[in-house]
């Protein structure tokens, strides 16, 4: 998502070639750029909202992944600090879509941990490991955007708790009531969300409710508490300081930068 990475191809046999990954964290505006390659952004920190042309904006927040075609230009607004990982690639194989859109993953480890992994190899010539590491991300992602009994490989009952949240995320739900409706025991729900989310049920949930604020900060008619009282908060006070703990800044700072960046 960056320029000036030093976009070296290295070649494999497959047909993904791994070209450079990095990592990128601060508050500054990224400015326009393009990339001969494939681009995979994921966010691991913070809040951010890329611009592409044709009026498109895309917002993303930690876990989320953006992909963006070779030559499409977009620049990069963050909210307070922003961290992402970026890989680039060149992708020849038709099995894989390289559209432009947003992809959750829920925080999946598995792919947190293959852009880890990928930005150890930089802009070097990494041969035909860092490009298979470049094909297992990919892979990695259509899985988690293919849906039906895939669903990123997440087991049944990790699905259904899951589910729960995302529909009531506003409500005071407990590990208790997500592992009744999921069919299993709350030791088992807390083994699987910390398996294959990397957090437990009560962060997930946290996590959920913090992005919905992010996403209601940027109507500039509903004050603060209103907004903490819609995302399942009933204290303002708590709110601000997870706000905070997640985005790096204020809820009303998060909505002083929002509005800034929607008048650019």
């Amino acid at each position: 998502m960056h320029p000036g990475c030093g976009e070296n191809e290295t070649m494999s046999d497959s047909g993904i070639h791994f070209i450079s990954a990095a990592r990128f964290r601060g508050s500054r505006t990224v400015p326009r750029h393009s990339h001969d390659g494939v681009e995979l952004v994921m966010v691991t920190e913070g809040s951010c909202r890329c611009r592409f042309p044709g009026g498109i904006t895309l917002d993303a927040s930690a876990g989320d992944v953006y992909i963006q075609p070779p030559q499409l230009e977009h620049s990069q607004f963050n909210f307070g600090v922003c961290e992402t990982n970026y890989v680039i690639a060149s992708i020849r194989s038709p099995e894989f879509d390289i559209s432009l859109r947003l992809v959750h993953t829920g925080g999946d480890p598995a792919t947190r941990e293959l852009f880890r992994a990928l930005c150890c190899f930089g802009s070097a010539r990494g041969g035909s490991a860092a490009s298979a590491a470049t094909e297992a991300l990919w892979l990695r992602v259509r899985e988690l955007t293919s849906g039906g009994e895939e669903c990123g490989g997440r087991h049944p009952a990790l699905r259904r708790a899951m589910e729960l949240i995302e529909r009531e995320y506003a409500s005071a739900l407990t590990v208790d009531q997500l592992a009744r409706h999921a069919g299993i025991g709350t030791s088992r729900l807390n083994q699987l969300f910390k398996e294959q989310c990397g957090r437990t049920p009560i962060q997930y949930l946290l996590a959920l409710r913090l992005k919905h604020a992010a996403g209601h900060l940027r109507n500039p008619y509903w004050n603060i508490s209103e907004i903490a009282r819609l995302c399942g908060f009933e204290n303002t006070n708590y709110f601000s300081r997870k706000f905070r703990a997640v985005y790096g800044i204020t809820p009303g700072e998060f909505r002083r930068n929002a509005l800034m960046a929607s008048k650019k």
